[in-house]
């Protein structure tokens, strides 16, 4: 009788979801855009749609709606947003759509308007420009412009964003284009079937840019999870999904990464409850173990890759994919005068070519990025600027969890230039995430103040 009850109330549990999802504006909208973008792999002059009705969407809805179906549109951006028009439109769009509502918001809410910050920017655009000027324009610097704003007013109007809810709604996306992904595969003349080949390329043209979202989604519902936001089946199911998908990826430094986040998962999982919750991990070790069994051919794919690596006469360039030979020609870059060491080539800079092998090629590391362009002087600047964020942040102190992300970003600038495209926008977002939980301590601290009055 209980399993039957329980059975009952799963099915009209499911039933209200389905019901709200109906009534859901933000949801049907979605849906719409995802239809749109599926037309758009069979007729290209359907793309632009995708855009125009975003944006009319966005101006006339609220604050937080825009947001979710920004986010949401993230995760059909290409690996390259400056070969992506549609999100581009959308992009520059959204800005001034936010900068608008923003504006207005200054007078009816009177937000705190950071003053330095705004002055930074103004400094940091007048500088780059005037160290670039005479040089050609490089095509990353019209996104920075784009970008930066969009992370100020983020960060502005924190107060006003549902992290959570737009993460759902991005998290909702990347698994609507992974299975865009297959269907290009099974489908040959899907238009958005550009890269054959074994790796996964879903809808991204790259795989890198694949892993990036998954492994930020991952330690954002690790800091939801271990903060008791999350329920354990939830966060299971998330992870269980990124999983494979990194794993589809077939890359070394994302499966390195998800390995390093899941053991520093496990630790603070076991830590606030060792006795109760050694028994999940061992049937957590049990089901990964059965997936290694079902799945070790494709597993087999992965590990000979790391083998192939440490059997390579040149194991380093092996395991970094070529990536030492053009650090150290950036390096060169960096150092080739007084000048460049100190003050750097600027933002608008061409990317160092390497002749006869690569092309163009841009840094792969976002700390050699900015001794690239910005100098050992912009970059100790740029440092400083995130350690008064981190000080100002640690006066409440923050849960270590919600450093999770921020912990990410850090490891994969590593390998990736996080300051590229989206990618700098997950930054803003980490930040916001650590915000979050100085408020929520700052909120319970409150309410056991009141609480002790009344006793």
């Amino acid at each position: 009788m209980e399993n039957k009850q329980k059975i009952k109330n799963f099915f009209s549990n499911l039933k209200k979801q389905i019901v709200e999802l109906k009534s859901n504006r933000v949801f049907l909208i979605c849906c719409l855009l995802t239809a749109l973008y599926f037309a758009s792999g069979f007729f290209k002059w359907i793309e632009i749609s995708v855009s125009v009705v975003a944006l009319i969407f966005m101006a006339t809805l609220s604050l937080q709606q825009s947001f979710c179906i920004f986010m949401f549109l993230h995760s059909f951006t290409l690996s390259h947003i400056g070969y992506d028009s549609c999100f581009m439109v959308t992009l520059i769009g959204y800005c001034i759509i936010l900068l608008v509502k923003y504006l207005i918001g200054v007078k009816k809410k009177h937000y705190q308007v950071y003053k330095p910050i705004l002055i930074a920017l103004a400094c940091f655009y007048a500088i780059t420009s005037l160290i670039s000027v005479g040089k050609s324009l490089y095509m990353g610097a019209f996104l920075y412009y784009t970008y930066l704003p969009l992370a100020y007013l983020l960060f502005a109007m924190r107060k006003d964003f549902n992290i959570a809810q737009g993460m759902n709604y991005m998290f909702g996306g990347l698994m609507t284009s992974c299975a865009f992904a297959l269907f290009s595969i099974i489908v040959p003349f899907f238009q958005y079937n550009v890269m054959p080949g074994n790796r996964f390329r879903a809808f991204f043209n790259n795989t890198n840019y694949l892993y990036m979202r998954t492994l930020f989604v991952i330690s954002y519902y690790m800091y939801r999870n271990l903060s008791n936001k999350l329920s354990n089946l939830k966060f299971i199911t998330i992870l269980a999904i990124c999983t494979l998908i990194t794993f589809a990826t077939l890359s070394k430094t994302g499966i390195v990464i998800l390995c390093l986040l899941i053991g520093i998962y496990l630790i603070l999982f076991l830590k606030q409850d060792f006795k109760k919750r050694i028994k999940y991990v061992g049937i957590f070790g049990l089901i990964l173990l059965g997936i290694c069994l079902i799945c070790h051919n494709y597993l087999s794919l992965i590990f000979n890759r790391f083998v192939e690596a440490f059997n390579s006469k040149n194991f380093i360039r092996s395991l970094l994919t070529g990536r030492d030979e053009i650090w150290t020609l950036y390096f060169n870059a960096i150092f080739k005068s007084p000048w460049t060491a100190l003050f750097g080539n600027g933002l608008l800079t061409e990317q160092v070519f390497v002749a006869n092998q690569y092309g163009p090629t841009e840094t792969h590391n976002f700390y050699i990025f900015l001794l690239y362009r910005f100098g050992i002087v912009g970059t100790i600047a740029f440092g400083y600027v995130v350690y008064l964020f981190i000080k100002y942040l640690a006066k409440d102190k923050p849960k270590f969890v919600a450093y999770l992300p921020l912990i990410y970003i850090l490891l994969e600038s590593l390998c990736d230039n996080t300051f590229k495209c989206y990618n700098f926008t997950y930054f803003i977002f980490a930040i916001m995430i650590l915000f979050m939980s100085c408020n929520d301590k700052i909120k319970h601290t409150q309410t056991e103040q009141i609480e002790e009055k009344k006793n």
